[in-house]
C-alpha cells in the first residue's frame, strides 16, 4: 500500500520521518569519517570532487587512462554534509572525497568547471544527474588555478 515504510534491520529503534526521508536514531553512517584529500582555497562556500568505487580509478589506470567517473558539485553551505545526503545508503563505499575548493562563488566557479569539462568531451550524459564527468581531481584542481589567473 502506500505510505511509509521502516524497517527495522540491525537497529535498535526505528527512527524518524523527516521531510521524506527515514532517518535511523543510531545511523552508522553518523559515525563514517568523511576525510577530504585535499583542500584548496577561502570562502564560504565550495567545489568538490569526489567518486565511489576506487575500482573506477583502478580501472583506469589499468587501461593507461589517468581519468574515472567523478562528480563535480557545490555547495553553499556544508560540503561535506550535502555529501553524505547525496551518499545516503546507496552505496557499499562512503565517497572518496577528493578535493574541497573553498570559494565565495560556488556556484560560479562550478559552471565554469562543467563548462570547461563538457567542451573537453569529459560529461557522462548517461549518468543520473548531470554532474558526473570523466576526469580526475588533478585535471579539476588546474582547472581551478586557470579560472583563479583569469578572474
Amino acid at each position: 500500500g502506500y505510505g511509509v515504510w521502516l524497517l527495522r534491520h540491525k537497529t535498535t529503534s526505528i527512527g524518524s520521518y523527516d521531510e521524506g526521508k527515514v532517518v535511523e536514531e543510531d545511523s552508522s553512517r553518523s559515525t563514517r569519517s568523511f576525510e577530504v584529500e585535499k583542500t584548496l582555497g577561502d570562502g564560504t562556500g565550495s567545489v568538490y570532487v569526489y567518486y565511489y568505487y576506487d575500482a573506477y580509478r583502478q580501472l583506469a589506470a589499468l587501461n593507461g587512462s589517468d581519468v574515472w567517473p567523478c562528480k563535480v558539485g557545490m555547495s553553499n553551505g556544508n560540503a561535506i554534509s550535502r555529501i553524505i545526503d547525496q551518499a545516503g545508503t546507496a552505496y557499499p563505499e562512503i565517497p572518496r572525497i577528493a578535493l574541497l575548493i573553498n570559494c565565495d562563488s560556488a556556484r560560479d566557479m562550478e559552471t565554469a568547471m562543467h563548462s570547461i569539462l563538457k567542451l573537453r568531451g569529459r560529461w557522462m550524459e548517461d549518468a543520473p544527474g548531470s554532474e558526473w564527468f570523466l576526469t580526475n581531481p588533478n585535471e579539476v584542481e588546474s582547472l581551478f588555478h586557470a579560472i583563479c589567473e583569469n578572474a
